[in-house]
């Protein structure tokens, strides 16, 4: 439940839905419990920049200097092209035509992956046994010469009532221009579903796209099938069902059992039961990726993000029910979430190799898994090693 006292007087923007598979707007107040465990840091302090500098020297034999996480620019990266202007000097938005450029071999019925710019991300990361990247998805569309996005959003509510912080997050069925998803988003990876290939299949979802948007469908913060509200994932199910059912069903993923992710996840009142994630359209049969758009310029850059989290993934998950969500996540002093400094370096490190490889260079996954001890380490605090008692 919220309490509106102590430290649950706080306002913490950046907390809305930290956990939850769509990317939301501001946050609200939440319960001590949330917050207590994103002040539960059992890693030794990192050393100074250039003390960690050297050390990382010592292990890849080469020196490498962090690097930003994301460019200011948004780039369409299959394609390697320069930075991409969303905004007209007069407002016009020249990518939401559908015969820009930069959409060249996008189409209709294709699967839009979405991934934060967020470090919540990385909180929707580390929740799940699997490890999964995107954080959202919705359906691209064409019409009348124009490119949409539509998806299942969450809006966020300030109505008293909700009995838990996960139920202010209200919303529904929302088409958006592409620029407008675009905008939102680090990355967007355009997935195509084999059912694409036929040309009649992807003008029946987008018509069953547009004809939801009147059914009053509402968002469900809680991936609950038996809700008949609908989450981002669940709402594509519904749109493909409503098209002839070719694409199969996505197998949910279990949430991880880590006790201090639990505790941060029903004290928001968000469930613990399995759900379908966005990752899992990339491993539909016949399914192949035609596009990807990142505040990356090259794939290379992109891919150290994702290897990254994939490696912080694996050692969250590698120390069982000693690990602790505020190793790796923080709040700031506006009480946004943060990456933790190592986790920031950590992430900025493997950009850096990524930009600084020559063809031949050792494997940038294995690199940074030998890379990550020196952020992380291998000795959590005597606190952690007790566990942290009953949820």
């Amino acid at each position: 439940m919220i309490r509106a006292r102590g430290r649950a007087s706080r306002v913490l923007p950046g907390l809305a839905l930290l956990f939850a598979a769509c990317h939301a707007p501001a946050g609200w107040i939440v319960p001590d419990r949330a917050i207590e465990a994103l002040e539960e840091d059992p890693f030794p302090a990192l050393p100074a920049r250039e003390d960690l500098i050297r050390e990382v020297e010592a292990i890849l034999g080469r020196r490498v200097e962090p690097r930003r996480l994301q460019r200011a620019h948004t780039f369409r990266v299959d394609l390697d092209s320069g930075p991409l202007e969303l905004r007209g000097p007069r407002g016009e938005r020249p990518l939401d035509r559908a015969d820009a450029a930069a959409l060249v071999g996008l189409r209709t019925g294709d699967i839009v992956l979405a991934k934060n710019a967020k470090p919540q991300s990385l909180g929707s990361t580390l929740s799940l046994v699997r490890f999964t990247f995107f954080d959202h998805a919705g359906l691209f569309v064409e019409e009348d010469g124009r490119a949409f996005v539509y998806e299942a959003r969450p809006r966020l509510s300030y109505h008293p009532s909700a009995p838990d912080f996960a139920s202010r997050f209200r919303g529904g069925v929302h088409r958006s221009t592409f620029t407008e998803f675009l905008e939102r988003y680090e990355a967007l990876e355009f997935v195509r579903p084999a059912a694409s290939e036929d040309p009649h299949w992807a003008e029946a979802v987008a018509a069953r796209a547009r004809e939801s948007l009147d059914e009053g469908i509402l968002f469900d913060p809680h991936h609950d099938p038996a809700d008949p509200r609908l989450s981002c994932t669940e709402y594509l199910e519904y749109l493909f069902e409503g098209a002839g059912n070719q694409v199969p069903r996505l197998a949910p993923v279990e949430v991880s059992a880590n006790p201090s992710l639990l505790r941060m996840l029903r004290s928001l009142g968000f469930q613990t039961r399995a759900y379908a994630v966005p990752d899992s359209y990339r491993e539909l049969p016949g399914a192949r990726v035609v596009g990807l758009f990142a505040r990356h310029r090259t794939r290379a850059e992109f891919e150290a993000i994702e290897e990254g989290y994939r490696a912080l993934h694996a050692d969250f998950h590698s120390r069982g029910s000693a690990a602790r969500i505020g190793g790796y996540l923080a709040f700031d002093r506006w009480h946004f979430v943060r990456y933790r400094r190592r986790t920031e370096l950590f992430l900025r490190f493997a950009v850096g190799l990524a930009v600084d490889r020559t063809d031949g260079e050792e494997d940038l996954a294995r690199e940074l898994r030998e890379l990550l001890p020196a952020f992380v380490g291998t000795r959590l605090g005597a606190d952690a090693a007790r566990g942290i008692g009953e949820l």
